[in-house]
């Protein structure tokens, strides 16, 4: 069973892809604890373009490649 922890706070824009945008948290990352284990070094939201929230996080792996996850019940209140 995988825990996720969201920073609170506004969420700002850092990069954007062929298929989503990808924005960071204030100063900290998304955790992801599993059997007491930390996963990911950086992480945020992934939202895909032409969705109406987002559904994935994702994780900065090696030479800076993001990674998306799929995790759909996210904490997220849209502010425009």
């Amino acid at each position: 069973m995988k825990k996720f922890i969201y920073p609170q706070g506004i969420y700002q824009p850092i990069h954007e892809d062929s298929k989503a945008f990808y924005y960071a948290p204030p100063g900290e990352q998304i955790k992801v604890f599993d059997s007491l284990m930390n996963y990911g070094t950086q992480g945020g939201i992934y939202w895909e373009k032409g969705l109406q929230k987002p559904e994935k996080v994702y994780f900065t792996g090696n030479f800076n490649i993001k990674l998306p996850w799929a995790k759909k019940d996210m904490p997220v209140t849209l502010v425009r």
